[in-house]
C-alpha cells in the first residue's frame, strides 16, 4: 500500500507539473507576460535551479569524495543566487528595499540550517553519517540492477502466440476502460454538452459519438501494437508506466505531426476559437489523466504475468531474457 500511495502521489506531482508549465506557456503565448505568470516561472525556476544543485553536490555525480560540511557549504553557496535570481524576477518582493534582501538571506539561511541540522540527525540515527548513507544508496541501486537486468533490445524469437494476444487484449482493455471512465468523468465536471459544437465537434447526441467506447478498441489495438514493438523499454524498469505515458505525451499530444489542439503545431497553425475556457482546460486535463491512467493501469497489467512466470523460455511477453528476470518493477 505505501508503494502505490508514493507511486500515485509521484504521478500526481508530475501531471500537475506538467500541466502548469503547459497552461503557463500558454498564457504568455495568448496573454502576453503578467505578474502572476513570471510569479509562477520564478517559481518553477527556483525548484529546477535547486533541484540542480542538490544533484550536484549530493549525489556524487561530480564530487564523489568530498566532505559532508563541503557539500552543505557548497550547496548554500549556491543556492542563495539562485533564489535571489528567481525572486528578483518574479519579483517575490519588493526588490528597491534592502532590509526585505536582508531578511530574504536570514530566512534562507535558517531554513539551510534547520534542514542540515534535520538530515544530520537522520543520517547519523539510520547509517552512521551522509557519506554511510550515501554508500548504502550505491550498494542498493547495484543489487537491483544485477537483480533485474534490462532486456535487450534485439529482438526475440520464440514468444507464443497466446502470449503476444494476451499482452495485446490487456493493453486494449486498459484503453477503453480509462477512456470511458474519463470521459465521463469529464463530460460532467466541464459541461461538454453545451460547448462541444462551438468548437466544431459533434454533439455528444451524434450516434457516432455514442458508439466512441467501439472504436476506442481500435485505437487501443493500436496502442498494443506500439507498446509490443516499444516492450524493452519499460518491462524492465521500476518506473516502466512513467516511459509508456511520456512517449504517448510527447508524441501523441504535444508533439504530433498534424496541427491538433494542445499540440505545438496547433499553437502555430490553427486559429485561436471561442471556445469556454472550461471546455479548453477540461478537454487538456482529460487527455493527461486518461493517458496517465491508461499507462499506469497498462504497465501494471502487462508485468503481472511475469511476476509469476516459472523461468521456462518464453513466458514472459517481454521475451525469453525477461522471463527470469524475478519480479519487473511496477
Amino acid at each position: 500500500m505505501k508503494k502505490i500511495i508514493v507511486q500515485a502521489a509521484s504521478a500526481a506531482c508530475i501531471m500537475f507539473t506538467i500541466v502548469m508549465l503547459w497552461f503557463t506557456g500558454m498564457g504568455y503565448l495568448f496573454a502576453g507576460p503578467s505578474y502572476g505568470l513570471n510569479l509562477t516561472m520564478s517559481v518553477f525556476g527556483a525548484a529546477l535551479g535547486m533541484a540542480a544543485l542538490q544533484a550536484l553536490w549530493f549525489t556524487g555525480a561530480v564530487f564523489r569524495k568530498l566532505a559532508y560540511p563541503a557539500r552543505i557549504a557548497g550547496f548554500g553557496a549556491c543556492g542563495l543566487p539562485v533564489l535571489a535570481l528567481c525572486a528578483w524576477a518574479g519579483p517575490w518582493f519588493p526588490l528597491d528595499d534592502p532590509g526585505v534582501w536582508a531578511a530574504f538571506a536570514l530566512v534562507y539561511l535558517f531554513i539551510l540550517a534547520g534542514v542540515t541540522a534535520g538530515y544530520t540527525i537522520y543520517f547519523k540515527k539510520t547509517a552512521g553519517g551522509y557519506d554511510q548513507a550515501l554508500a548504502r544508496y550505491r550498494e542498493k541501486n547495484r543489487r537491483e540492477a544485477a537483480a533485474c537486468p534490462r532486456p535487450s533490445l534485439t529482438p526475440q524469437k520464440g514468444i507464443p502466440m497466446k502470449e503476444k494476444l494476451a499482452f495485446g487484449t490487456k493493453v486494449m482493455v486498459a484503453h477503453v476502460l480509462t477512456y470511458t471512465l474519463c470521459g465521463f468523468a469529464a463530460l460532467f465536471l466541464f459541461d461538454y454538452q453545451s460547448s462541444v459544437e462551438a468548437i466544431g465537434m459533434r454533439p455528444l447526441d451524434d450516434p457516432i459519438v455514442g458508439l466512441a467506447p467501439v472504436f476506442q478498441i481500435v485505437r487501443g489495438a493500436l496502442f498494443s501494437l506500439v507498446l509490443w514493438l516499444i516492450r524493452p523499454a519499460f518491462m524492465g524498469r521500476k518506473h516502466g508506466w512513467l516511459v509508456v505515458w511520456a512517449v504517448i505525451a510527447i508524441i501523441g499530444i504535444f508533439n504530433t505531426p498534424a496541427p491538433s489542439p494542445d499540440s505545438i503545431e496547433g499553437f502555430i497553425y490553427l486559429a485561436p476559437t471561442d471556445a469556454p475556457l472550461g471546455i479548453s482546460i477540461g478537454g487538456t486535463l482529460e487527455i493527461l489523466a486518461q493517458t496517465l491512467l491508461f499507462s499506469v493501469a497498462a504497465t501494471w497489467w502487462v508485468k503481472r504475468p511475469a511476476r509469476h512466470a516459472s523461468g521456462a523460455p518464453g513466458s514472459s511477453p517481454a521475451g525469453p531474457d525477461t522471463a527470469k528476470s524475478s519480479d519487473p518493477k511496477f
